[in-house]
């Protein structure tokens, strides 16, 4: 919690914006995985208004540098991956040549 809390002091909830940011990955594949329900960490969402607990975020944070970390990991490199193209939602608009 350490990091989180040098990086953000004071704060309990996080933007995906702040999330992508210590996490390393781009504003739209957090959205995207919010999207889908794929992220790993509950998300609060108060209308449009999307915010992710800071302690849940720690919390996951360091149950996979733990896994990692053990002699015996629980997670595989594959749970941490982030999927940018992956979204749920209909295109807006009139389609494209070949576009359904």
């Amino acid at each position: 919690m350490t990091l989180l809390e040098r990086q953000f002091p004071g704060v309990m909830v996080l933007s995906p914006e702040d999330v992508a940011t210590s996490l390393g990955f781009s504003r739209k594949s957090i959205y995207g995985q919010i999207a889908a329900g794929t992220f790993p960490i509950p998300v609060l969402r108060i209308g449009q208004l999307i915010k992710i607990p800071k302690l849940l975020l720690a919390e996951w944070l360091d149950g996979k540098v733990l896994a990692f970390g053990s002699e015996s990991p629980t997670c595989t490199g594959a749970e941490l991956d982030f999927n940018p193209e992956v979204s749920t939602k209909a295109k807006r608009g009139r389609p494209k040549n070949g576009q359904k």
